[in-house]
């Protein structure tokens, strides 16, 4: 199974009381108390699962702490080779330590000026950025296939390595040509370090502490994502931009090599006992709890359940079912568009923010930081407000404060900056909710089809991102319309979208397709959809 899928899948988990279990309370007071009866023992047996040994773990566990903050370092890491085409692709500018001596004035070397990509040539520059974005799509598919294969870790450990090496050796680049050749590849680590960066912590941390799990990737992205403007502010070449922004990643593979373990549900998957047991052990030094059960018995039941699941599985073609169950063709359409609109409006305003008048690293940065408060409130809007109405008015004001922005004066640079971020916002907002609800509208039986569609279509946004600037020479404003025009229409779909808020994910296909037909036949209104009410309640 890919990867990046069976993380999307899981998403679910964020939200500690969307638990699969029927009694997640109990359950957890069983493993949180040493004194348990035998016989309470006996019947949590029937059951295990890694997550249970995680569990019973807690969440003040040093080690696990320890490895999620490890984890999260590669996001950390990945951001300034992600996000460089901010400042290596612009025209040559002048870097003034004052105004008052035009002598102090030291030359920017950017990547378009030293290869002369202007008129006909202009739009290689922005290809450099595209082949990052197709690298993506390549990584994203045979690196997650690979830690699927030997692990999580090694995958992990070769992907930021292979980031920071890369990254340093296309500062060596005698064209653009290969040059980018050298973005894709770096653009195919860099998702294989992310993605399966996160995978390996999600697998490796008990259920309550996965609600954080966003907020401290997400912190780690902004830092790094932030990082960079100091770096372009005192580098004046882009090969030496390429290369300080690369090396971050080198150092923390290497640190990975001595010091990341592999991720406990592919130890247990691969019914490695020795490994397993000796993860346990690890984990148990550092926390004051114990695993209440042994590596064998935690991978006896996980190969039943996995012959279990082997005689339960259905035969039909997933492409079938998708087929005849239309709704979910409307579900994947939808989500696909807002997927491919949130990665082209994310990545061309963090992209375009050095263009804006004002400072350009103080704008790039702040487009940074903006997110922060994002990745804190998005998880509180998706829980109080609902799936639905948190993507769509995310949306919808990302709309509004672009349109907004058109009609500030040029003079009033905080006001038209103040509007720039709060689109920033929002989008970042929609971007992250976007992940649970698309995990939640599909049932099990098509989730990792369903989503790998929109994974894969979400990349074109990516690849055409940088190319909005194009967009200035036929209109100036034309950009700032387009990103309107898409977030608005992203806002308008997401209606069509079932509310999924506190509702169970859905086990199968025909249970989802026959619960649809009786909440529609039941509807005396037009407000199915606006008013929310779920293809998945019974």
């Amino acid at each position: 199974m890919d990867t990046t899928l069976s993380c999307a899948a899981s998403v679910g988990d964020v939200y500690p009381h969307r638990t699969r279990h029927s009694d997640p309370e109990g359950h957890q007071q069983l493993l949180d108390s040493p004194t348990s009866s035998s016989k309470s023992s006996l019947d949590m047996d029937a059951r295990l699962d890694p997550d249970d040994a995680l569990d019973a773990l807690g969440s003040k566990n040093i080690y696990i702490w320890f490895l999620l903050i490890s984890c999260s370092l590669v996001w950390g890491v990945g951001a300034p080779p992600m996000m460089s085409s901010a400042f290596i692709t612009d025209s040559d500018t002048s870097h003034c330590a004052g105004v008052s001596n035009a002598s102090d004035c030291t030359p920017t070397v950017s990547l378009r000026s030293e290869f002369k990509l202007f008129g006909e040539n202009s739009s290689l520059a922005d290809w450099t950025t595209s082949a990052f974005m197709i690298g993506n799509m390549i990584g994203g598919s045979a690196l997650s296939h690979m830690a699927d294969r030997v692990g999580r870790r090694p995958a992990v450990v070769l992907s930021t390595i292979g980031l920071g090496v890369v990254g340093c050796l296309s500062a060596l680049s005698p064209n653009v040509y290969v040059f980018s050749v050298m973005r894709c590849f770096q653009g195919a680590f860099f998702t294989g370090s992310s993605l399966i960066g996160w995978v390996l912590a999600y697998e490796c941390i008990p259920r309550p502490l996965r609600a954080y799990t966003t907020i401290l990737f997400g912190s780690a992205w902004v830092a790094g994502y932030c990082a960079l403007a100091p770096f372009a502010y005192v580098i004046h070449t882009w090969r030496w931009l390429m290369v300080a922004s690369s090396i971050p990643a080198l150092v923390v593979g290497v640190f990975y090599i001595f010091a990341l373990p592999e991720s406990f549900h592919f130890l247990v998957s691969q019914s490695d006992r020795v490994k397993t047991e000796k993860w346990m052990k690890n984990a148990e030094k550092y926390g004051s709890r114990k695993i209440p059960f042994s590596a064998d018995k935690l991978i006896d039941n996980a190969e039943a359940m996995r012959k279990k699941n082997a005689i339960d599985e259905h035969k039909v073609s997933v492409i079938k079912e998708l087929l005849e169950r239309k709704i979910f063709l409307l579900y994947t359409f939808v989500l696909a568009y807002l997927w491919s609109c949130d990665t082209f409006v994310y990545y061309g305003l963090s992209l375009f923010s050095t263009r804006l008048a004002g400072n350009r690293y103080v704008n790039y940065m702040l487009s940074g930081l903006v997110e922060l408060p994002a990745y804190g409130i998005a998880p509180i809007l998706l829980d109080k407000w609902g799936r639905k109405p948190s993507v769509s008015i995310g949306h919808f004001l990302t709309g509004v404060a672009m349109i907004t922005y058109l009609f500030i004066p040029s003079d009033e640079l905080v006001l038209s900056l103040t509007f720039w971020l709060i689109a920033k916002f929002a989008i970042s907002c929609s971007f992250v909710n976007i992940f649970v609800y698309g995990s939640e509208v599909f049932p099990t039986s098509i989730r990792n089809l369903c989503i790998g569609i929109c994974a894969v279509v979400s990349k074109i946004g990516g690849n055409l991102a940088p190319h909005v600037r194009a967009l200035e020479v036929i209109v100036p404003s034309l950009p700032t319309i387009f990103f309107a025009s898409l977030a608005f229409v992203a806002g308008a779909l997401t209606l069509l979208l079932p509310e999924t808020r506190n509702r169970p994910l859905p086990a199968s296909i025909h249970v989802t397709k026959a619960n649809y037909t009786a909440v529609k036949r039941d509807s005396r209104t037009c407000n199915l959809w606006f008013k929310g009410n779920d293809v998945h309640s019974s």
